[in-house]
């Protein structure tokens, strides 16, 4: 009990030493407590001896503000599909769905062959053959600007069959390669 009591009143004494340095530090006017005056000769030769010996390529600022941007396109893509999509498809799927569908953005493929891979593996069940059949429609629809595909159902992911889990899974990867194709 003794040794709180020594605790307490050291921290109190402490507070009260930082208290009355700061009212000194107010009430002396010391000019360095902050030597960034825009309007002091000093101050601008400080700028420029600060500005010399900053080394922007030791920043990568470059490599940072890609991989930065890019983050930022993938979270926003994210938002995208939870809010088109979130009410009835559980969040991995979305994210795997968006994941892929980055990755193939870019690829040499047909509009086709890129829904597919990006959904082949959430369906394990399905052959590459009856996706590719399934996706036709979607891959056409991507050509124009028509409608969604899949019913307007509002059925959660569970409580759909097998075909129809197909469909929603290749409609979410031709909303999200159409939203990456806008921003290229």
């Amino acid at each position: 009990m003794m040794m709180s009591s020594r605790q307490s009143t050291s921290a109190a004494s402490g507070q009260v030493q930082a208290e009355l340095d700061l009212l000194d530090a107010i009430l002396l006017g010391d000019d360095c407590s902050y030597p960034w005056n825009p309007v002091d000769r000093e101050a601008n030769a400080r700028f420029n001896r600060l500005e010399e010996s900053l080394d922007l390529e030791d920043l990568e600022i470059g490599d940072r503000c890609s991989a930065f941007f890019q983050r930022l396109d993938a979270c926003w893509l994210e938002t995208q599909l939870h809010q088109k999509f979130g009410a009835r498809v559980p969040r991995e799927i979305l994210e795997a769905i968006a994941c892929q569908a980055t990755e193939l953005a870019a690829a040499n493929l047909s509009v086709a062959d890129r829904l597919v891979r990006c959904v082949q593996g959430l369906l394990p069940n399905w052959s590459i053959d009856d996706l590719q059949v399934l996706a036709r429609p979607f891959a056409y629809a991507m050509r124009g600007d028509r409608a969604d595909l899949v019913s307007n159902s509002e059925r959660s992911w569970a409580d759909l069959s097998s075909i129809e889990r197909a469909r929603l899974s290749l409609a979410i990867a031709r909303f999200t390669l159409s939203n990456l194709h806008r921003d290229v």
